[in-house]
């Protein structure tokens, strides 16, 4: 039961880093910023531990180019085969379509 003390405390700082870095990684890989606002928004999200980061990511969620995508990059693996198989099933109904796209014919 002492130890629950200190488990809890590694697990909340390990909770706030993580979602630390996982905010500055993202305004990082955003290009809505120039330099200097980079440089303060990299403070907030460091200097306020739970809400910069929170807030930051309330602001650029919507720009967020991977926010499909898991943040986890193993779990990708885990829903690989469901991913090919729906590009699979794509492709093979484009191939059936009847659109004419070699320009000749259909004149309107």
């Amino acid at each position: 039961m002492q130890n629950f003390g200190l488990i809890f405390v590694g697990i909340l700082c390990f909770f706030v880093l993580y979602l630390s870095m996982f905010a500055t990684y993202h305004v990082a890989k955003s290009d809505l910023f120039d330099r200097k606002q980079l440089s303060i928004i990299c403070a907030l999200i460091w200097l306020i531990p739970v809400l910069g980061p929170v807030i930051i990511l309330s602001i650029i969620w919507p720009d967020i180019k991977c926010a499909n995508k898991s943040t986890i990059p193993l779990l990708g693996y885990i829903f690989l085969a469901s991913v090919l198989s729906s590009n699979s099933e794509t492709r093979s109904s484009e191939g059936s379509g009847s659109i004419n796209t070699s320009g000749e014919g259909n004149d309107f």
